[in-house]
């Protein structure tokens, strides 16, 4: 029995830093594609520079991606608020992108059902609470 409640406590603990580095990940690329505009403006599009930046970028980009296809996997009955927000946020600008009617689209569509279904039972919740 305490092994399950160890789990349980890491898991919760995980989740936590999930948010964290994704939040993180998210405001240094907002940084990074600042940072290239500057250089474009000044005349160094091509430079080493931007291309160290354009390269911090990518991988950046790469390592929100991989967080948030962690996030599809998670149970939604067991996020927080916040990441059903941040959640919700996320698979209607991916939905955007697709073209409807493919697998992915459906599938998408449906994970943005269950997430938008338990974000409004969250809400009713704090709302009668208060």
């Amino acid at each position: 029995m305490e092994f399950k409640d160890t789990g349980t406590l890491e898991l919760k603990g995980q989740t936590g830093d999930l948010d964290k580095k994704l939040k993180d990940l998210n405001d240094n690329a907002k940084a990074l594609r600042k940072t290239i505009k500057e250089i474009e403006e000044n005349g160094g599009k091509g430079s080493e520079n931007w291309k160290k930046y354009k390269q911090e970028l990518k991988d950046t980009q790469q390592e929100a991606e991989k967080l948030s296809k962690s996030m599809k996997s998670m149970d939604v009955n067991k996020m927080t608020l916040q990441q059903l927000e941040q959640h919700t946020k996320a698979l209607n600008k991916e939905l955007k992108q697709l073209e409807p009617g493919t697998k992915a689209f459906i599938e998408t569509s449906k994970r943005l059902g269950d997430v938008e279904k338990r974000l409004g039972a969250v809400r009713k919740e704090v709302t009668d609470i208060k």
